[in-house]
């Protein structure tokens, strides 16, 4: 599960001065070189060990993991894809389909296998390695590797608001390193074998997440960004170069395009994501996309970054290249409407932002000053961490951690014992009830519940849920008018759909209005989530 991409972000530097020693043969240097470690590893390892500490259970804070593993494991079981809605009774029937079946089919394996504990090692694992990468990418563009760290670490934190097991993880690694293969073949650094491999991750691409559309317009801008560089270009064979460049990066833009109608779905996938993209409610009711907070950890990571890469730019004097202009505007142009895009756009930054900074340390002054005191400026251990292939620590790491866990009980000397959706907001003691004691149906429940009914209380047929393409704007906004308006709305729709359990958090307007209310009858409460039944 480690992810080694470094074959895709260019060649590293060669040099006649082995890390190793000189006295070891040609093979056994490569051995070494393969399994000495490096950096690399250090920040693989480091970001496991917190990964594993904090994820455990924010990779499960999310009201759409449920009716993910669901969707996963009916497919496993009947090996048949979803055409319509079997999971709600207000939608029973209606066109659905899964856009996400891909990865929702790697959750649900990984649950059978392992339940909660093992999905958390392995997105805890996905993102190490996804971490590990962007320092390399930095390294082997020349960056120093103290600003490779702190490019790595900012990007990190950039992106921790979507640590979540989700099928997203496959664009949180797939768009930035979309990027860097488009702007190493525009750049000339790479071959076209790398950029046509473009292509063959959108057909995974589209089948496991509709971020696709993300990585198609990135090569798309490096394409558009190729073109404006090559008419800048005064020497005819080289604009003619970087002509030729920028039409095969736009025409791999192109054939990631026609991936997204090779789904079993066909047209119907994009059909799909058009109906979610044009929804009004999402910024007013889900947090993700409502406009980034740029106090939050998050948002703040991002700036940084964005503030490092023009200082970079400034102390070398340095133009950016059109494509780098072109895609990191339109991201944070998509982070600034929306929340869910700042941990790409800080990806974005992170994969360059290292290597932007390459030349501080012959800067004038108070920074070579400074500079020049920081170990890790030092040029044998810059010119080392370049040479070094270090593909072997990680993985090693990896198997070994993956031992202990499976060695250890319930997963204790891994932290993991305690994986699963957090109880103070996703309550197992609720399922428990529901199993015992199934509620009269048909049900009103929270929107939050709903994917943790779908997979853990699968006899009760759910109201609603976070598949917003499926219920529309005016289904979404007369539920939001029930739960926060109950006086004036939540009876009279209740009779009219007739409701007979009503399941919702503890401390919502709905709760509040209905204890105590003649004809109904609460029959649980936690300090999550309570029931209430029509008597």
């Amino acid at each position: 599960m480690q992810l080694n991409m470094r074959n895709l972000t260019g060649v590293i530097v060669a040099s006649e001065n082995d890390p190793v020693g000189p006295a070891l043969t040609t093979g056994a240097r490569a051995w070494a070189r393969r399994f000495s470690p490096s950096l690399a590893d250090v920040v693989f390892v480091l970001m496991l060990v917190r990964l594993l500490q904090l994820g455990a259970t924010q990779f499960f804070n999310d009201p759409g993991t449920g009716w993910h593993l669901r969707v996963g494991e009916d497919l496993l079981h009947t090996r048949a894809l979803p055409t319509t809605d079997t999971f709600s009774w207000t939608r029973a029937g209606e066109p659905w389909i899964a856009t996400q079946y891909l990865g929702e089919v790697a959750l649900a394996a990984a649950y059978a296998l392992g339940g909660y504990p093992l999905i958390a090692l392995m997105c805890a694992l996905v993102l190490a390695g996804l971490f590990r990468w962007v320092y390399r990418a930095n390294i082997e563009a020349g960056a120093w590797p103290v600003w490779a760290i702190v490019a790595t670490m900012l990007g990190a934190a950039a992106a921790s608001g979507q640590f979540l097991a989700r099928p997203l993880l496959m664009t949180l690694i797939s768009v930035p390193l979309s990027f860097v293969v488009a702007s190493a073949y525009a750049s000339g650094k790479c071959g076209r074998g790398r950029l046509a491999g473009l292509a063959l991750l959108s057909l995974i691409w589209a089948q496991t997440h509709p971020g696709v559309l993300g990585g198609i317009v990135t090569v798309g801008l490096v394409g558009a960004g190729a073109l404006i560089e090559a008419v800048t270009i005064r020497d005819p064979a080289a604009r003619r170069e970087t002509a030729r460049r920028a039409a095969h990066v736009l025409a791999t833009a192109a054939l990631m395009s026609l991936a997204t109608l090779a789904t079993p779905h066909g047209f119907a996938w994009p059909a799909s994501i058009l109906e979610l993209m044009r929804l009004q409610v999402l910024p007013r009711l889900v947090d993700e996309w409502q406009p980034t907070d740029w106090t939050a950890p998050d948002g703040l990571a991002a700036a940084g970054l964005l503030l490092l890469t023009f200082a970079g730019y400034a102390l070398r004097r340095e133009r950016p290249k059109a494509w780098i202009v072109l895609v990191a505007g339109f991201w944070f142009f998509q982070a600034v409407q929306s929340g869910r895009h700042v941990s790409i756009f800080g990806l974005v930054l992170a994969v360059q932002a290292g290597a932007v900074l390459l030349d501080v340390k012959a800067a004038p002054g108070f920074f070579s000053r400074v500079a020049a005191k920081i170990p890790l400026f030092s040029v044998p251990i810059r010119d080392r961490e370049r040479r070094m292939q270090c593909d072997g620590v990680a993985p090693i790491a990896a198997v070994s951690i993956i031992a202990l866990w499976a060695a250890s009980p319930e997963g204790r000397w891994t932290g993991l014992s305690h994986a699963g959706p957090p109880q103070d907001k996703y309550s197992f003691a609720l399922i428990e009830h529901l199993r015992r004691d199934p509620p009269p149906q048909p049900i009103f429940n929270d929107i939050n519940f709903g994917g943790h009914l779908i997979h853990h209380a699968p006899h009760l047929r759910v109201y609603v849920d976070d598949r917003f393409e499926l219920y529309r704007d005016e289904f979404i906004e007369s539920y939001e008018r029930m739960m926060t308006q109950p006086r004036e709305y939540a009876e009279t729709a209740f009779k009219q759909g007739g409701v007979r359990s009503v399941i919702v958090g503890a401390s919502t307007p709905l709760a509040t209005f209905l204890e105590g209310r003649s004809g109904w009858r609460r029959t649980y409460a936690d300090p999550a989530a309570c029931v209430f039944v029509r008597e």
